[in-house]
């Protein structure tokens, strides 16, 4: 099959769903499909670290008596978005090939925060 079954072809919907699951189960992908995964991810990561970031910030200035919990938690949902970034540069990696040097770079300055999270963290 060439392309994607078309649902007029079909008088029941359990052949069409059938034959539109094989398609793209084996289907490969382009390579700007494979690469707008990964964007995507990035998009939504950047945007959530942006939020979470504001969030942390305000929060510690706040009068409110939960700011350093509700913070807390904040910094775990950053966590979480630098890690989906993680996932974006890993995906992109495996589709450019080993020359995008974008994850080296974030492995460095990850290990970093790591050493700052832990100093912090140390004088509690």
């Amino acid at each position: 099959m060439d392309s994607a079954p078309k649902r007029e072809h079909y008088r029941d919907i359990r052949e069409f769903i059938r034959d539109w699951d094989n398609y793209w189960d084996n289907v490969k992908p382009s390579r700007s499909a494979m690469l707008r995964r990964p964007a995507m991810v990035a998009n939504d990561a950047a945007a959530a670290i942006d939020l979470q970031i504001g969030r942390i910030r305000d929060g510690l200035h706040s009068r409110d008596p939960d700011a350093v919990w509700t913070a807390f938690i904040d910094v775990e949902f950053l966590i979480s978005s630098l890690w989906k970034m993680r996932l974006a540069a890993k995906l992109t990696r495996s589709v450019m090939g080993q020359s995008w040097a974008g994850l080296r770079d974030f492995r460095r300055g990850r290990s970093r925060l790591e050493v700052d999270a832990r100093r912090h963290g140390a004088h509690r």
